[in-house]
Order: C-alpha cells, then sequence, then structure tokens
C-alpha cells in the first residue's frame, strides 16, 4: 500500500509543478489567491486526472494529446504577454489607470476571482491531461492517483504564491515594475516550455 501512496504523490507533484512556478509568477506580481480560488483549482485538477485515467483512451480517438496540451500552454502564454502589455503600459504612461483588457485574469486586482481561477485552472489542466493518460497507461489507481492530484495542486499553488509575495516584499519598491515584468515573461516561459513538450 505505501509504494502505492508514495507513486501516488510523485505522480501528483511531478503533475503540478507547472502549478507551483505560475502561482510564483503571480505571486511576484501582487496576487492573492484566496482559498476557495485555490479548492477550485485543485478541484479541477483532480477531476481532469479522473478524466484522462478512465477516459484518456477513449477521449485520445478524438482529440488528440498535443491539441489539448497546445490549447492550455497557448493560454498560458496570452495571459503572460497580456501582463506583460500591462507592466509595458504602467511604465511608459503612469497616469493612466487603465490596463490592457485582453484576459479578466490580468486585471491587475490584488486578489483573484472564481473567474480568473477557473480560467487559470483549465489552463494548468489542459497542459497536464497528457500525464493523467500515461498514469492511466502505467496502472495507477485512479483513486489514489485523484486525491494526490487535488491535494499536490492546492499545496503547489498555495506555497507559490506565498513565495511569490515573499519574494516581492523583499524587492525594492522601485524595482516593482521590472520585477513585474520578469515575471510575466516567466510566465511565458512556462507556456513555451509546454507547448514543446511531448505529451
Amino acid at each position: 500500500m505505501l509504494p502505492v501512496a508514495i507513486a501516488s504523490l510523485l505522480f501528483g507533484f511531478a503533475t503540478n509543478m507547472d502549478n507551483f512556478s505560475v502561482a510564483v509568477s503571480y505571486g511576484l506580481r501582487r496576487y492573492r489567491m484566496s482559498w476557495l480560488g485555490n479548492a477550485l483549482i485543485a478541484a479541477l485538477s483532480g477531476s481532469s486526472t479522473f478524466l484522462a485515467m478512465g477516459l484518456g483512451g477513449w477521449v485520445q480517438q478524438y482529440v488528440p494529446l498535443i491539441w489539448a496540451q497546445r490549447l492550455g500552454s497557448g493560454l498560458l502564454i496570452v495571459m503572460g504577454a497580456s501582463a506583460l502589455g500591462g507592466v509595458w503600459l504602467n511604465l511608459n504612461h503612469p497616469s493612466k489607470t487603465t490596463k490592457p483588457n485582453l484576459l479578466p485574469i490580468l486585471d491587475y486586482a490584488y486578489d483573484f476571482t472564481l473567474y480568473q481561477s477557473l480560467l487559470l485552472g483549465l489552463a494548468l489542466t489542459l497542459t497536464n491531461f497528457a500525464t493523467g493518460v500515461a498514469a492511466g497507461l502505467a496502472q495507477l489507481p485512479i483513486a489514489s492517483a485523484v486525491i494526490a492530484s487535488t491535494v499536490t495542486s492546492w499545496l503547489c499553488i498555495g506555497s507559490g504564491f506565498w513565495l511569490g509575495q515573499q519574494l516581492r516584499e523583499q524587492t525594492p519598491l522601485r524595482f516593482g515594475p521590472y520585477l513585474e515584468g520578469l515575471a510575466s515573461l516567466f510566465l511565458i516561459a512556462v507556456g513555451v516550455l509546454k507547448w514543446f513538450e511531448s505529451p
């Protein structure tokens, strides 16, 4: 039983390390994630694992895994690029309070709404759908894999936002906009890496 639990936890962390990286990026940009938003993303992670393991073979007949992965990766890239546009606008037009409205997730509010959490969660789960299919092919027990995916997603998102906020607090105020730009580039980089990752 213990080896199965360890394997499930390793699967969960491997699946959700992208969640941690993306959460750090948003934490650096002064976002806060509510417990409900984090729970929503965790539930999406667990649900996608269940679907990928239980229906992955059937879904793959109609929707190639590479399409799902690249859709999620594309969303992350667009989010990062839109955030970068917001940073550029703030640096060049500091008197303007409006931000580019390319995506609702980029409102530069301090708190994620549930809609924003849903959008981010969908992007992350799409990029990791292939991992769930692989876990199903490896005959990992679905129940333990779903629990592990849900719990590790919650941990990775929460700790990622916390770490990003701590790093932001240690940064001199005058470097804040540049740190936000770097965090936006980091989000783009995560999306690009996932785009070219083999499903």
